[in-house]
Protein backbone atom coordinates (compact mmCIF):
# COMPACT_ATOMS: atom_id res chain seq x y z
CA UNK A 1 0.00 0.00 0.00
CA UNK A 2 1.71 3.63 -0.89
CA UNK A 3 1.27 7.05 0.02
CA UNK A 4 -2.05 7.66 -2.60
CA UNK A 5 -3.68 5.01 -1.47
CA UNK A 6 -3.30 5.83 2.24
CA UNK A 7 -4.78 8.85 1.08
CA UNK A 8 -8.10 7.71 -0.68
CA UNK A 9 -8.33 5.52 2.29
CA UNK A 10 -8.26 7.98 4.49
CA UNK A 11 -10.34 10.48 2.41
CA UNK A 12 -13.39 7.86 1.83
CA UNK A 13 -13.27 6.63 5.87
CA UNK A 14 -13.76 10.60 6.73
CA UNK A 15 -16.43 11.37 4.02
CA UNK A 16 -17.86 7.53 3.53
CA UNK A 17 -22.06 7.79 4.02
CA UNK A 18 -23.17 5.80 7.33
CA UNK A 19 -24.27 2.97 5.44
CA UNK A 20 -21.00 2.30 3.10
CA UNK A 21 -19.15 0.36 6.12
CA UNK A 22 -22.06 -2.78 7.39
CA UNK A 23 -19.74 -2.87 10.63
CA UNK A 24 -20.58 0.10 11.60
CA UNK A 25 -23.78 1.51 10.01
CA UNK A 26 -26.38 -0.40 10.69
CA UNK A 27 -27.17 1.14 13.69
CA UNK A 28 -27.70 4.30 12.62
CA UNK A 29 -31.49 4.66 13.28
CA UNK A 30 -30.73 4.29 16.71
CA UNK A 31 -28.46 6.85 17.78
CA UNK A 32 -30.10 9.80 20.09
CA UNK A 33 -28.11 12.83 20.74
CA UNK A 34 -27.37 14.12 24.23
CA UNK A 35 -26.27 17.49 23.76
CA UNK A 36 -24.48 19.89 26.41
CA UNK A 37 -22.32 23.35 26.37
CA UNK A 38 -19.81 21.33 27.33
CA UNK A 39 -19.06 18.43 24.94
CA UNK A 40 -21.28 19.29 22.51
CA UNK A 41 -23.88 16.84 20.71
CA UNK A 42 -22.55 13.20 20.38
CA UNK A 43 -24.43 10.73 17.87
CA UNK A 44 -24.26 7.59 16.34
CA UNK A 45 -23.51 9.02 12.92
CA UNK A 46 -20.86 10.65 14.55
CA UNK A 47 -19.44 7.78 16.33
CA UNK A 48 -19.50 5.54 13.64
CA UNK A 49 -17.82 8.56 11.63
CA UNK A 50 -14.76 8.65 14.55
CA UNK A 51 -14.50 4.32 14.43
CA UNK A 52 -13.88 4.64 10.48
CA UNK A 53 -11.00 7.72 10.58
CA UNK A 54 -9.92 5.95 13.85
CA UNK A 55 -9.60 2.22 12.39
CA UNK A 56 -7.86 4.28 9.35
CA UNK A 57 -5.59 6.07 11.49
CA UNK A 58 -4.53 2.94 13.40
CA UNK A 59 -3.35 1.73 10.18
CA UNK A 60 -1.21 4.29 9.40
CA UNK A 61 0.34 4.38 12.49
CA UNK A 62 1.45 0.89 12.13
CA UNK A 63 3.02 2.08 8.83
CA UNK A 64 4.11 6.10 9.59
CA UNK A 65 6.60 5.91 5.94
CA UNK A 66 2.77 5.31 3.97
CA UNK A 67 0.59 8.36 5.84
CA UNK A 68 0.95 11.30 3.43
CA UNK A 69 1.93 14.21 5.43
CA UNK A 70 -0.83 16.22 4.58
CA UNK A 71 -3.59 13.84 6.49
CA UNK A 72 -1.25 13.21 9.67
CA UNK A 73 -3.01 16.41 11.78
CA UNK A 74 -6.05 14.21 10.80
CA UNK A 75 -4.96 11.32 12.92
CA UNK A 76 -2.26 13.14 15.60
CA UNK A 77 -2.80 15.20 18.38
CA UNK A 78 -3.88 18.39 16.71
CA UNK A 79 -7.20 17.02 15.10
CA UNK A 80 -8.53 16.91 18.58
CA UNK A 81 -8.01 20.21 19.26
CA UNK A 82 -10.52 21.67 16.85
CA UNK A 83 -13.28 23.13 18.35
CA UNK A 84 -15.56 23.51 14.63
CA UNK A 85 -16.66 20.00 14.74
CA UNK A 86 -20.35 21.08 14.45
CA UNK A 87 -21.26 18.28 11.38
CA UNK A 88 -23.20 15.74 13.10
CA UNK A 89 -21.64 13.15 10.79
CA UNK A 90 -17.65 14.23 10.94
CA UNK A 91 -15.90 12.20 13.69
CA UNK A 92 -16.10 13.38 17.35
CA UNK A 93 -14.40 12.46 20.06
CA UNK A 94 -16.20 15.45 23.24
CA UNK A 95 -14.81 18.75 24.18
CA UNK A 96 -16.17 20.39 21.28
CA UNK A 97 -16.90 23.75 22.78
CA UNK A 98 -15.00 26.71 23.55
CA UNK A 99 -15.29 26.31 26.90
CA UNK A 100 -14.25 22.70 27.02
CA UNK A 101 -11.03 24.12 25.26
CA UNK A 102 -10.31 26.88 27.90
CA UNK A 103 -10.75 24.11 30.58
CA UNK A 104 -8.50 21.86 29.02
CA UNK A 105 -6.32 24.19 28.27
CA UNK A 106 -5.67 25.45 32.15
CA UNK A 107 -5.35 22.03 33.08
CA UNK A 108 -2.73 21.26 30.57
CA UNK A 109 -0.56 24.40 31.51
CA UNK A 110 -1.11 23.10 35.18
CA UNK A 111 0.30 19.70 34.41
CA UNK A 112 2.83 20.62 31.55
CA UNK A 113 6.05 20.33 34.14
CA UNK A 114 4.93 16.75 35.28
CA UNK A 115 6.49 13.75 34.20
CA UNK A 116 4.50 11.36 36.11
CA UNK A 117 0.88 12.46 36.60
CA UNK A 118 -1.49 10.38 39.15
CA UNK A 119 -5.09 11.40 39.00
CA UNK A 120 -8.49 10.43 40.12
CA UNK A 121 -12.23 11.98 39.44
CA UNK A 122 -14.73 12.36 42.39
CA UNK A 123 -17.74 13.75 42.28
CA UNK A 124 -21.11 14.41 44.60
CA UNK A 125 -17.78 13.63 47.31
CA UNK A 126 -18.90 10.71 46.53
CA UNK A 127 -15.21 9.18 47.44
CA UNK A 128 -12.37 10.36 49.49
CA UNK A 129 -8.33 11.39 48.54
CA UNK A 130 -6.10 8.59 49.76
CA UNK A 131 -2.70 9.39 50.36
CA UNK A 132 0.03 8.63 48.14
CA UNK A 133 3.59 7.09 49.20
CA UNK A 134 6.23 9.54 48.30
CA UNK A 135 3.63 12.27 47.98
CA UNK A 136 3.95 14.98 45.15
CA UNK A 137 7.81 15.01 43.39
CA UNK A 138 9.00 17.79 40.86
CA UNK A 139 7.74 15.71 38.30
CA UNK A 140 4.98 14.44 39.91
CA UNK A 141 1.67 15.90 40.32
CA UNK A 142 -1.27 14.81 41.69
CA UNK A 143 -4.56 15.55 40.31
CA UNK A 144 -8.21 15.11 41.77
CA UNK A 145 -10.96 16.57 39.56
CA UNK A 146 -13.93 17.68 41.31
CA UNK A 147 -17.23 19.35 40.90
CA UNK A 148 -18.30 21.96 43.28
CA UNK A 149 -19.59 19.77 46.20
CA UNK A 150 -16.44 17.48 46.52
CA UNK A 151 -14.10 20.71 46.97
CA UNK A 152 -15.91 22.20 49.59
CA UNK A 153 -15.96 19.25 51.07
CA UNK A 154 -12.40 17.78 50.53
CA UNK A 155 -9.76 20.76 49.77
CA UNK A 156 -8.31 20.92 52.88
CA UNK A 157 -8.13 17.29 53.52
CA UNK A 158 -6.94 16.61 50.18
CA UNK A 159 -4.34 19.59 49.94
CA UNK A 160 -2.62 18.24 53.37
CA UNK A 161 -1.73 15.01 51.49
CA UNK A 162 -0.15 16.78 48.66
CA UNK A 163 -3.49 16.96 46.08
CA UNK A 164 -4.30 19.69 43.57
CA UNK A 165 -7.42 20.10 42.77
CA UNK A 166 -8.89 21.32 39.61
CA UNK A 167 -12.68 21.60 39.57
CA UNK A 168 -14.62 20.71 37.04
CA UNK A 169 -16.96 23.59 34.75
CA UNK A 170 -20.18 24.55 36.58
CA UNK A 171 -22.52 23.31 35.57
CA UNK A 172 -20.77 19.69 34.98
CA UNK A 173 -20.51 18.29 31.51
CA UNK A 174 -23.41 16.20 32.08
CA UNK A 175 -25.32 17.76 35.62
CA UNK A 176 -27.94 15.21 35.31
CA UNK A 177 -25.29 11.77 35.63
CA UNK A 178 -22.52 12.67 37.56
CA UNK A 179 -21.44 9.03 37.22
CA UNK A 180 -21.07 9.94 33.33
CA UNK A 181 -19.27 12.74 34.37
CA UNK A 182 -16.56 11.25 36.23
CA UNK A 183 -16.50 7.60 34.07
CA UNK A 184 -15.69 9.84 30.90
CA UNK A 185 -13.26 11.58 32.67
CA UNK A 186 -10.96 8.71 33.41
CA UNK A 187 -10.84 7.37 29.96
CA UNK A 188 -9.36 11.02 28.57
CA UNK A 189 -5.80 11.11 30.05
CA UNK A 190 -4.28 11.69 26.55
CA UNK A 191 -6.29 14.84 26.18
CA UNK A 192 -6.03 16.28 29.42
CA UNK A 193 -2.01 15.40 30.59
CA UNK A 194 -0.63 15.18 26.70
CA UNK A 195 2.67 15.85 27.91
CA UNK A 196 3.36 13.58 30.61
CA UNK A 197 5.19 10.55 29.90
CA UNK A 198 2.65 8.43 32.45
CA UNK A 199 -0.64 8.47 33.78
CA UNK A 200 -1.87 6.15 36.47
CA UNK A 201 -5.55 6.67 36.98
CA UNK A 202 -6.80 5.88 40.31
CA UNK A 203 -10.17 4.80 41.40
CA UNK A 204 -11.44 6.81 44.51
CA UNK A 205 -11.29 3.50 45.85
CA UNK A 206 -8.04 2.28 45.39
CA UNK A 207 -4.62 3.26 47.86
CA UNK A 208 -1.31 2.60 46.20
CA UNK A 209 1.03 0.98 48.03
CA UNK A 210 3.96 1.78 46.33
CA UNK A 211 5.39 5.27 45.02
CA UNK A 212 3.92 6.09 41.44
CA UNK A 213 8.16 6.39 40.40
CA UNK A 214 8.19 2.53 41.64
CA UNK A 215 4.75 1.58 40.18
CA UNK A 216 6.11 3.08 36.69
CA UNK A 217 9.71 1.23 36.71
CA UNK A 218 8.21 -2.39 37.33
CA UNK A 219 5.62 -1.81 35.00
CA UNK A 220 8.08 -1.06 32.46
CA UNK A 221 9.66 -4.31 33.18
CA UNK A 222 6.86 -6.20 32.74
CA UNK A 223 5.53 -4.65 29.04
CA UNK A 224 5.70 -1.72 26.65
CA UNK A 225 2.37 -1.65 25.74
CA UNK A 226 1.75 1.77 25.91
CA UNK A 227 -1.80 1.13 27.39
CA UNK A 228 -2.38 -1.32 31.11
CA UNK A 229 -5.92 -2.14 32.28
CA UNK A 230 -6.76 -5.18 35.59
CA UNK A 231 -8.28 -7.46 34.55
CA UNK A 232 -12.18 -8.18 36.63
CA UNK A 233 -11.86 -10.61 39.14
CA UNK A 234 -15.57 -12.06 38.35
CA UNK A 235 -15.81 -14.55 36.08
CA UNK A 236 -19.01 -13.22 34.49
CA UNK A 237 -20.21 -13.55 30.77
CA UNK A 238 -20.52 -9.97 28.02
CA UNK A 239 -24.46 -10.52 28.13
CA UNK A 240 -24.50 -11.00 32.37
CA UNK A 241 -22.77 -7.61 32.91
CA UNK A 242 -25.71 -5.82 31.05
CA UNK A 243 -28.34 -7.12 33.69
CA UNK A 244 -25.83 -6.93 36.60
CA UNK A 245 -25.03 -3.32 35.24
CA UNK A 246 -28.65 -2.08 35.56
CA UNK A 247 -28.89 -3.62 38.50
CA UNK A 248 -26.30 -1.63 40.41
CA UNK A 249 -27.76 1.43 38.15
CA UNK A 250 -30.84 1.18 40.34
CA UNK A 251 -29.32 0.04 43.55
CA UNK A 252 -27.01 3.33 43.63
CA UNK A 253 -29.80 5.87 42.39
CA UNK A 254 -26.91 8.32 41.17
CA UNK A 255 -28.49 10.94 38.61
CA UNK A 256 -30.97 10.21 36.29
CA UNK A 257 -31.56 6.41 37.17
CA UNK A 258 -34.33 5.14 34.81
CA UNK A 259 -32.34 6.97 31.78
CA UNK A 260 -29.10 4.84 32.84
CA UNK A 261 -30.85 1.70 32.54
CA UNK A 262 -32.35 2.65 29.19
CA UNK A 263 -28.88 3.36 28.40
CA UNK A 264 -27.37 0.04 29.17
CA UNK A 265 -30.17 -1.71 27.25
CA UNK A 266 -30.00 0.26 24.51
CA UNK A 267 -26.13 -0.20 24.11
CA UNK A 268 -27.05 -4.20 24.47
CA UNK A 269 -29.32 -3.95 20.98
CA UNK A 270 -27.22 -1.78 19.21
CA UNK A 271 -24.13 -4.11 20.01
CA UNK A 272 -25.89 -6.72 19.35
CA UNK A 273 -27.04 -5.43 16.07
CA UNK A 274 -23.72 -4.90 14.90
CA UNK A 275 -22.30 -8.61 16.08
CA UNK A 276 -20.84 -7.41 18.84
CA UNK A 277 -22.13 -9.35 21.47
CA UNK A 278 -19.85 -12.61 22.00
CA UNK A 279 -16.52 -11.22 20.79
CA UNK A 280 -15.38 -9.43 23.99
CA UNK A 281 -13.49 -11.70 26.12
CA UNK A 282 -13.38 -10.82 30.11
CA UNK A 283 -14.03 -7.28 31.66
CA UNK A 284 -12.18 -4.54 32.55
CA UNK A 285 -11.54 -3.44 36.55
CA UNK A 286 -11.03 0.40 35.73
CA UNK A 287 -9.85 0.66 39.48
CA UNK A 288 -6.57 1.70 37.62
CA UNK A 289 -5.78 2.44 34.13
CA UNK A 290 -2.04 3.47 33.59
CA UNK A 291 -0.37 5.11 30.56
CA UNK A 292 3.13 4.59 29.02
CA UNK A 293 4.14 7.08 26.73
CA UNK A 294 7.38 7.81 24.73
CA UNK A 295 8.74 11.15 26.02
CA UNK A 296 8.79 14.06 23.60
CA UNK A 297 12.70 13.62 23.68
CA UNK A 298 12.89 10.44 21.85
CA UNK A 299 10.25 11.31 19.57
CA UNK A 300 11.25 10.08 15.94
CA UNK A 301 12.27 12.82 13.54
CA UNK A 302 9.96 14.20 11.22
CA UNK A 303 6.82 12.47 13.09
CA UNK A 304 3.96 14.91 14.51
CA UNK A 305 3.38 12.05 17.30
CA UNK A 306 4.63 8.29 17.57
CA UNK A 307 2.32 5.32 16.40
CA UNK A 308 1.23 4.59 20.42
CA UNK A 309 0.28 7.93 20.94
CA UNK A 310 -1.93 7.85 18.16
CA UNK A 311 -3.64 4.50 18.82
CA UNK A 312 -4.31 5.53 22.52
CA UNK A 313 -5.59 8.97 21.26
CA UNK A 314 -8.27 7.00 18.91
CA UNK A 315 -8.49 4.23 21.83
CA UNK A 316 -9.91 7.24 23.78
CA UNK A 317 -12.35 8.84 21.43
CA UNK A 318 -14.05 5.40 21.14
CA UNK A 319 -14.32 4.25 24.39
CA UNK A 320 -15.00 8.08 25.23
CA UNK A 321 -17.91 7.80 22.62
CA UNK A 322 -19.52 4.74 23.77
CA UNK A 323 -20.05 6.43 27.48
CA UNK A 324 -21.37 9.89 26.09
CA UNK A 325 -23.85 8.19 23.97
CA UNK A 326 -24.63 4.60 25.73
CA UNK A 327 -24.39 3.50 29.16
CA UNK A 328 -21.36 5.16 31.44
CA UNK A 329 -20.47 1.72 32.76
CA UNK A 330 -17.01 1.54 31.67
CA UNK A 331 -17.34 -2.11 31.65
CA UNK A 332 -19.40 -2.28 29.03
CA UNK A 333 -17.77 -0.68 26.69
CA UNK A 334 -13.82 -1.10 26.92
CA UNK A 335 -13.27 -3.69 24.91
CA UNK A 336 -15.82 -3.15 22.04
CA UNK A 337 -13.50 -0.14 21.55
CA UNK A 338 -10.65 -1.94 22.30
CA UNK A 339 -11.73 -4.18 19.00
CA UNK A 340 -13.06 -1.65 17.19
CA UNK A 341 -9.55 -0.07 16.56
CA UNK A 342 -7.87 -3.31 16.56
CA UNK A 343 -5.90 -2.35 19.27
CA UNK A 344 -5.69 -5.90 21.39
CA UNK A 345 -1.66 -6.06 21.02
CA UNK A 346 -1.55 -2.20 22.24
CA UNK A 347 -3.21 -3.09 26.04
CA UNK A 348 -1.77 -5.14 28.20
CA UNK A 349 -4.42 -6.74 30.42
CA UNK A 350 -3.10 -7.85 34.09
CA UNK A 351 -5.48 -10.10 36.41
CA UNK A 352 -6.50 -8.01 39.40
CA UNK A 353 -5.08 -10.46 42.14
CA UNK A 354 -1.50 -9.99 40.48
CA UNK A 355 -0.85 -6.36 41.56
CA UNK A 356 -3.56 -6.29 44.66
CA UNK A 357 -1.84 -5.94 48.00
CA UNK A 358 1.20 -5.75 45.82
CA UNK A 359 0.92 -2.00 44.23
CA UNK A 360 -2.51 -0.95 45.66
CA UNK A 361 -5.62 -2.30 47.54
CA UNK A 362 -9.12 -1.51 47.65
CA UNK A 363 -10.50 0.17 50.35
CA UNK A 364 -14.15 -0.19 51.73
CA UNK A 365 -16.55 1.37 49.13
CA UNK A 366 -19.60 3.20 49.84
CA UNK A 367 -22.00 0.19 49.05
CA UNK A 368 -21.56 -3.27 49.76
CA UNK A 369 -22.44 -6.16 48.04
CA UNK A 370 -25.53 -7.79 46.69
CA UNK A 371 -25.50 -10.82 46.78
CA UNK A 372 -28.13 -13.54 45.38
CA UNK A 373 -29.17 -16.52 47.46
CA UNK A 374 -25.80 -16.34 49.22
CA UNK A 375 -23.58 -16.89 45.59
CA UNK A 376 -21.76 -14.80 44.28
CA UNK A 377 -22.09 -11.26 43.94
CA UNK A 378 -25.13 -9.18 41.66
CA UNK A 379 -23.99 -6.38 40.72
CA UNK A 380 -22.41 -4.58 44.14
CA UNK A 381 -18.79 -3.94 45.43
CA UNK A 382 -15.45 -5.45 44.97
CA UNK A 383 -13.71 -8.69 45.96
CA UNK A 384 -13.22 -7.51 49.34
CA UNK A 385 -16.72 -7.39 49.64
CA UNK A 386 -17.85 -10.87 48.40
CA UNK A 387 -14.96 -12.48 50.63
CA UNK A 388 -16.88 -10.55 53.09
CA UNK A 389 -20.77 -11.82 52.01
CA UNK A 390 -19.06 -15.58 51.40
CA UNK A 391 -17.66 -15.34 55.05
CA UNK A 392 -20.70 -14.40 56.44
CA UNK A 393 -23.01 -17.12 54.19
CA UNK A 394 -20.19 -19.96 56.10
CA UNK A 395 -20.19 -17.96 59.64
CA UNK A 396 -24.14 -18.61 59.16
CA UNK A 397 -23.66 -22.45 58.27
CA UNK A 398 -21.44 -23.33 60.76
CA UNK A 399 -23.28 -21.34 63.87
CA UNK A 400 -26.78 -23.25 62.54
CA UNK A 401 -25.18 -26.61 62.40
CA UNK A 402 -23.57 -26.08 65.92
CA UNK A 403 -26.90 -25.06 67.25
CA UNK A 404 -28.09 -28.36 65.76
CA UNK A 405 -25.28 -29.94 67.32
CA UNK A 406 -26.08 -28.95 70.48
CA UNK A 407 -29.67 -29.61 70.46
CA UNK A 408 -29.71 -33.22 69.33
CA UNK A 409 -26.57 -33.80 72.06
CA UNK A 410 -25.15 -36.41 70.05
CA UNK A 411 -21.88 -34.19 69.25
CA UNK A 412 -19.55 -33.17 72.14
CA UNK A 413 -17.93 -30.69 70.90
CA UNK A 414 -21.27 -28.98 70.00
CA UNK A 415 -21.86 -26.85 73.09
CA UNK A 416 -18.39 -25.66 73.23
CA UNK A 417 -18.76 -25.01 69.45
CA UNK A 418 -22.02 -22.70 69.85
CA UNK A 419 -20.54 -20.80 72.44
CA UNK A 420 -17.06 -20.28 70.83
CA UNK A 421 -19.30 -19.08 67.53
CA UNK A 422 -21.22 -16.81 69.21
CA UNK A 423 -18.48 -15.51 71.14
CA UNK A 424 -16.77 -15.38 68.00
CA UNK A 425 -20.21 -13.06 66.92
CA UNK A 426 -19.65 -10.56 69.57
CA UNK A 427 -16.08 -10.43 68.45
CA UNK A 428 -16.94 -9.83 64.73
CA UNK A 429 -19.68 -7.10 65.29
CA UNK A 430 -17.14 -5.23 67.67
CA UNK A 431 -14.42 -5.02 64.76
CA UNK A 432 -16.85 -3.96 62.33
CA UNK A 433 -18.58 -1.07 64.65
CA UNK A 434 -15.03 0.36 64.55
Amino acid sequence: MGPSTMAVLLLGLTSAPPGAWEAWGRSERAGVARCGKFHGCPSLAARNASIRLGQACVWAGAFPAELPSAHAAACAGERFLSASMVDESAPYCGFTSQLALSWLARLNALTSHCSTVVYTVITGGYDQFKQVPGGPQPDLCLVGLVDNVTAEKQTHAAREIGWQLYRLPTPTPWPNSPARTSHSLRAMAMRMFPRAAHTIYCDGKVVLLKPPAQIVHELRATTSAPYIVIEHPWSLSFMNEFKFAATRIRYQRRGDTQRDVDDVEAQRRVYCEEGACNNQAGMLDATMIIQQREPRAVWPAGRTEPAPHVSIRWLECAWFNEMAIFSHRVQLSFFFAVDALGLRRQVHVVPRRQWENKLFQIARHKYGALVDNASAPVAMGKTAHSRRARRKAAFRTALAAARAAAARGDAPGGVGALAALKAGVGVRRAHEAR
